[in-house]
């Protein structure tokens, strides 16, 4: 196998890995909204606060993150202000239910991952430190131009 294709397989595996736990932690924490808007829950909490930002980091049109914050809003997950710099603008939240529902969201993907690395053991957690720490640590290889 060649490189190019071990890192193809590589990377089908991880987006595999990403889907099951999504998938999982849809059912265990979330309730009745979608990953992407959970996804959309995490950007507001990490500090994205405009609409145009979170289409953006999520790589969706404005229109479909408008929808999506929409039913957010109706669901009282997520509410808006009126910018103070850009009246045309409004800047997005998470509510106290938000930030309960992404609180057992985060429960529940770590509870997840400790389960899913439970099936491996003391030398390969190890391993998989190391080699997580090399793709994240920018000292360590090219940054991504």
């Amino acid at each position: 196998m060649t490189r190019d294709s071990k890192i193809d397989e590589l990377f089908s595996v991880f987006l595999q890995f990403k889907r099951h736990m999504h998938r999982h932690i849809a059912l265990q924490a979330h309730g009745d909204i979608t990953i992407a808007q959970a996804e959309i829950l995490v950007a507001i909490a990490r500090g994205m606060t405009r609409l145009r930002d979170i289409a953006e980091a999520q790589n969706i049109t404005p229109s479909a993150a408008t929808q999506q914050l929409k039913l957010l809003q109706a669901t009282q997950l997520v509410e808006s202000i009126e910018s103070p710099d850009d009246r045309r603008e409004n800047l997005l939240s998470l509510t106290t239910k938000g930030q309960e529902l992404l609180q057992r969201h985060r429960i529940a993907m770590k509870k997840r991952f400790r389960e899913q690395l439970n099936r491996l053991d003391d030398q390969e957690i190890d391993q998989f430190i190391t080699i997580m720490k090399k793709m994240i640590d920018t000292d360590h290889g090219k940054e991504a131009k």
